[in-house]
């Protein structure tokens, strides 16, 4: 289902003259995964050639020649013969998914700190009556 909403979304946006990287790179900074994006465009590119519209001219615009509108984006389907096997490639040039050593190592810290201030909250809720006595006799 994600990759038929990936491929209108990267067809729309190539449409509107957006390059095809760009459009990917937005689908993948919002979130979705990089191996649905890249099949997605993969199969957009493979079974259709796209024609970008000049969005410009067809809003303001009513007297522009419909059939020429319609001409502009209409799909045409390439040669592509569906019994011969398509090796997929890759479309774009993400960035690897595999943790490097650096990012590791960030996240063990961050997670160390996380637990390290989760047990001082838990000490002074636990504690809490310690603390304020030894507060109160600190002050008199």
């Amino acid at each position: 289902m994600a990759i038929g909403e990936i491929k209108g979304g990267l067809e729309w946006a190539v449409r509107k003259g957006e390059p095809i990287k760009e459009a990917m790179m937005s689908f993948y900074n919002a979130g979705y995964n990089r191996l649905e994006i890249e099949r997605a465009a993969s199969e957009l590119l493979r079974t259709t050639e796209l024609v970008p519209i000049d969005v410009k001219k067809i809003g303001p615009s009513l007297q522009i020649n419909q059939n020429k509108i319609i001409n502009q984006g209409r799909r045409v389907r390439s040669g592509v013969n569906p019994s011969q096997k398509i090796n997929p490639r890759p479309v774009s040039q993400y960035p690897s998914q595999k943790g490097n050593k650096k990012n590791n190592f960030v996240v063990v810290i961050l997670v160390v700190v996380l637990l390290l201030l989760f047990s001082v909250l838990l000490g002074a809720f636990f504690f809490r009556d310690s603390i304020l006595n030894f507060i109160n006799s600190s002050f008199h």
